[in-house]
């Protein structure tokens, strides 16, 4: 393997965080928190910004379209974060010759990813299976790169292993003195189009035979997962994480997966996932991250090509905005956070595309719905965009393992958080470790565990008043931050519904009596389709301007040895969101 260049890894997360967090984030004497939260549906692009513009908004919830952004605007403010995905190139590895690692690495250097990065506005070339926003990503660390076309370098590497243009017809043959082509295939619209037809010109320019094909949506999504018919394809990948943990998955045989890892084994590979699945120690996993993403980078089973930056605008009036990879400027720390300039305004207006679709906080969590339910459902532990961890309705937490903790199998982990004391629900009820254990408890017997990041939850004990102990099937450190960040509902809510039908619980504001939460905000007001308004808790337990100060929230313990959480980056999310083209798109709700 080649040798990585880890003196600079150390600054990867300063650096991204520095790049983004240039907005003063000190609350003023001038400056007061936000007391309330109007989201405004407007579905159009172009009514969203118009409404920012004229002052009828404060931010919109997700980017913006650069070309509506005028640079020399008083009232607004901007900011651009790096996207947690890629477009990349899947190669299949199953189908031969692409199985040799020969072919694959002189298709990575053949393509001309700084080229391809300039068809798009705020795109980049990238070589690391986890993109540059994730703090465990390998990007820049590698002895060379593929980001500009090696035409040269692809001709060695294909002479070398013995692809060889025998019968001097302009291409070569395989090792075995056979003829191919290899079969490339593409929705037939879109930016695949023409970056493969890149790749096709390019593999012809290094006497590689290749044919194209065009296929509809839905030819195109059975050709790549159902008959696994292709040689390579162009797809986009989204994560909803901030840790390594998708790279122990690259080889799963789950479907979500087939396409990502482009079909590859490998038993190095498998080896070093599995360590990093159980390893407790943040250095180990660090090392093990780097590892599995280089081999990725030399063995190229898929070749990562681009990733994006996008921009988010936001009204002058407004401080304390912060924005991360996943959740741009409307994450729950940044809006946790708001302040406004005039002290005699303190509502913000937030446009939204759709309506959100639930307010149950297990079965929607990502998008408008996400967004709302990040702020009226309470967590544990608080994760800031500088992917620290902080108390939240817990006050600190200590992980036990096997021989700790008698009471446990070798396989499992424990974590002990203790519980805040007089903390109430909305309906004035006090909150108890027996609805902390109840939560998880609920979450591990439904069918959102994969959604939540709880695949491994195994079950939890109200073991005091102030203690509760949730148990998993594996030892794996980032079980923390799962459920650090998992919603905490009443027992008694949860005590009318079954968990396998969870999805059905649809609590309406209003009219429905069971949407009891204890998070920062309360949902004051609801018009189906229309708008949703948050009023600031009153009981929450945390002052706006305590969030400022995040030197006195954060009180955690471990026997664990050298687990440094200050670089250990989180935010929810669950499995890969894989989109072929931006059209084929699985994800949670």
């Amino acid at each position: 393997m080649s040798r990585r260049k880890f003196t600079i890894l150390p600054l990867v997360i300063l650096l991204s965080v520095a790049a983004f967090l240039n907005i003063p984030q000190t609350a003023g004497t001038s400056t007061v928190p936000v007391d309330s939260l109007t989201f405004e549906v407007m579905s159009s692009d172009s009514t969203r910004m118009d409404a920012l513009i004229n002052g009828d908004i404060d931010f919109i919830y997700d980017g913006v379209d650069p070309s509506y952004v005028d640079s020399d605007s008083t009232n607004l403010q901007i900011v651009e974060e790096t996207q947690n995905g890629y477009g990349y190139l899947s190669i299949n590895t199953n189908r031969w010759p692409l199985n040799y690692t020969a072919i694959r690495v002189a298709i990575a250097l053949a393509t001309n990813k700084t080229e391809i990065a300039g068809y798009f506005e705020n795109a980049f070339p990238i070589d690391a299976a986890l993109p540059p926003a994730n703090p465990f990503s390998a990007e820049g660390t590698f002895d060379t790169t593929y980001y500009d076309a090696d035409l040269d370098g692809a001709r060695a590497v294909l002479d070398e292993a013995g692809f060889i243009d025998i019968d001097s017809d302009g291409y070569r043959e395989a090792p075995n003195s056979t003829a191919f082509a290899v079969s490339i295939v593409s929705v037939d619209f879109g930016p695949g189009t023409t970056i493969l037809e890149h790749i096709h010109s390019q593999l012809d320019a290094i006497g590689i035979s290749s044919t194209i094909e065009y296929f509809s949506i839905g030819e195109y999504i059975s050709q790549l997962t159902v008959y696994h018919d292709y040689g390579i394809s162009f797809l986009s990948a989204s994560f909803p994480i901030l840790d390594p943990t998708p790279l122990y998955d690259f080889t799963s045989t789950s479907y979500e997966w087939l396409l990502l890892s482009g079909l590859f084994s490998n038993s190095t590979y498998d080896t070093t996932a599995n360590m990093l699945k159980t390893e407790m120690d943040k250095a180990k996993i660090e090392q093990y991250s780097y590892d599995l993403q280089e081999i990725l980078f030399e063995q190229c089973p898929i070749i990562p090509v681009y990733s994006n930056r996008l921009v988010y605008a936001y009204s002058q009036h407004l401080t304390g905005v912060t924005s991360n990879a996943l959740d741009g400027i409307s994450s729950r720390w940044s809006i946790m956070r708001l302040h406004v300039n005039d002290s005699a305004y303190s509502a913000v207006r937030v446009a939204i595309s759709t309506d959100i679709f639930s307010f149950n906080p297990i079965e929607s969590t990502t998008g408008p719905s996400g967004v709302v339910n990040n702020l009226i459902w309470d967590r544990l532990l608080r994760i800031d965009d500088n992917f620290e961890m902080h108390a939240g309705l817990a006050t600190n937490w200590t992980l036990q393992t096997y021989p700790e903790d008698s009471t446990l199998e070798s396989h499992e982990l424990a974590i002990v958080f203790t519980i805040r004391k007089g903390i109430v629900w909305t309906d004035g009820s006090s909150v108890t470790t027996e609805d902390v254990a109840a939560s998880f408890n609920f979450i591990a017997k439904s069918w959102h565990t994969t959604s939540l990041n709880l695949n491994d939850l195994s079950r939890a004990l109200a073991i005091s008043d102030t203690k509760v102990k949730v148990i998993f099937n594996s030892t794996s450190f980032f079980n923390l931050w799962y459920a650090g960040t998992a919603p905490i509902l009443p027992n008694a809510t949860l005590a009318q519904h079954n968990p396998d039908k969870i999805n059905l619980w649809d609590p309406v504001p209003g009219t429905s009596g069971d949407l009891v939460s204890s998070g920062p905000y309360m949902v004051s007001q609801y018009e189906a389709g229309s708008r949703i308004m948050l009023e600031r808790n009153p009981d929450y337990y945390l002052d706006p301007d305590e969030l400022f100060d995040t030197t006195t929230s954060t009180n955690t313990t471990t026997p664990l040895p050298d687990i440094d959480i200050l670089l250990m980056g989180f935010a929810g999310g669950a499995i890969i969101a894989v989109m072929a083209v931006v059209v084929i798109i699985f994800k949670r709700r």
